[in-house]
């Protein structure tokens, strides 16, 4: 499969608004739900960078579909965790934790 570093950041960047759609569901961002945006947001980052010095070895297709899936679950287990941290999860931190396991499931690409 052809990619290239505009084509990750155009997907990842897609991603993390298809997120934010989510959280402005209901028209109001927590604060509690911006620090769960805000961990994605550095976890898409990283991804982002993993993806894109992966381009520059000779991983396969496989090695790069489990790379990119292994950060989006550590991504999946950062924002439970953060939405975790008062005890109570919110029908809208769970609705941004489920996209989030959708796309880990799926994949970005």
């Amino acid at each position: 499969m052809y990619r290239d570093e505009s084509e990750i950041r155009r997907q990842l960047s897609l991603f993390f608004e298809s997120v934010v759609a989510v959280a402005k569901e209901d028209e109001v961002i927590t604060s509690d739900e911006k620090k769960i945006l805000d961990t994605i947001e550095a976890g898409i980052h990283e991804l982002e960078d993993q993806l894109i010095n992966v381009l520059k070895s000779e991983l396969h297709d496989e090695e790069f579909n489990d790379l990119q899936t292994q950060i989006l679950q550590d991504i999946v287990y950062n924002a439970t965790k953060v939405a975790e941290e008062d005890d109570v999860i919110t029908p809208e931190e769970s609705a941004l934790i489920e996209k989030l396991k959708e796309f880990a499931k799926d994949g970005v690409f």
